[in-house]
């Protein structure tokens, strides 16, 4: 196992003498850390708005998809 997705802090040199289990580990640590950053940070975003569970799954259920338009069109060549 290879971590390509590391923090840049956190170079594959730091990385050298560990197995694909304690690889496996650490990919598990830091993917809890993100998790736990993320939605501690969505709570605080969901706080400041002063939304309450029921606006957002009323706005999750009222979401309707609309077809693509491009601001841009592309003119044949």
């Amino acid at each position: 196992m290879t971590m390509p997705d590391i923090p840049y802090p956190l170079s594959r040199t730091t990385f050298a003498g560990l197995n694909e289990e304690q690889l496996a580990e650490l990919r598990r640590i830091l993917l809890d850390f993100k998790f736990r950053r993320v939605t501690a940070l969505a709570d605080q975003f969901v706080d400041e708005k002063g939304w309450t569970s029921e606006d957002i799954a009323g706005d999750a259920t009222s979401l309707q998809r609309r077809p693509y338009a491009s601001a841009h069109r592309f003119k044949a060549l």
